[in-house]
């Protein structure tokens, strides 16, 4: 969970406001080769989803002082992709981040799984998060990293992918090039820097990013 915790903490410190909520979603299948004879497994898989949620949005609370209700925890039954293009048809009012933790294995599923049904979903901005962040926009795709030099090869070679397959440009931003903000308009406007919140977890990409953020709300 703990890619789960790291999209959590981006998302309170940098997109949660007076007017919109955070959403914790996990989607889950019962196993294809389950035995009609065995019990209905539907009713325990989603007890587990929902405590992991659970302890997920207990965890933002407590570190963030927030009230309970600007998180909400839903657990659906059903393929991410047909979740996203179902009940998320207002694409234009939400944002997505994705968590995938220390693992730095974006090709292995299910973490592949999950990046391709939020691409195909269309709603943007789609932001991973992991030692670099990437804002994926409907033009371009921004890679915001402490370091050009250390951006892992295998990761820069996904986002090569996603590029050609949707068409987009990349752009590699680090604080040796950090020169004009790179965000556009539509991205910008999910995002409320909330102020008090540098924590001390948050990164060098992260750090980064708000700076040209920043920049453009003073504009």
């Amino acid at each position: 969970m703990m890619g789960a915790l790291d999209a959590g903490r981006f998302a309170v410190r940098n997109l949660l406001d007076s007017k919109s909520r955070i959403l914790l979603l996990q989607t889950f299948q019962k196993p294809k080769n389950a035995q009609s004879q065995l019990p209905d497994l539907s009713p325990m898989l989603k007890k587990i989803s929902m405590d992991e949620l659970d302890a997920l949005k207990n965890t933002l609370i407590k570190e963030f002082d927030l009230s309970a209700d600007c998180i909400i925890s839903e657990s659906i039954e059903e393929q991410l992709s047909t979740v996203l293009n179902i009940d998320f048809k207002d694409k234009a009012d939400h944002s997505i981040v994705i968590g995938l933790g220390q693992r730095r294995s974006e090709r292995n599923f299910p973490c592949r799984n999950v990046l391709k049904a939020v691409l195909n979903s269309g709603i943007r901005p789609a932001i991973i998060i992991s030692n670099d962040i990437t804002l994926i926009e409907s033009k371009n795709i921004i890679l915001y990293s402490s370091d050009k030099n250390e951006i892992n090869q295998e990761y820069r070679d996904f986002l090569d992918e996603i590029k050609n397959r949707q068409m987009l440009d990349l752009e590699i931003r680090t604080i040796r090039n950090a020169q004009n903000p790179a965000p556009s308009s539509e991205t910008t406007r999910h995002f409320n820097l909330i102020n008090g919140t540098e924590h001390r977890g948050i990164s060098e990409s992260e750090r980064l990013l708000r700076n040209e953020l920043k920049q453009l709300e003073s504009k």
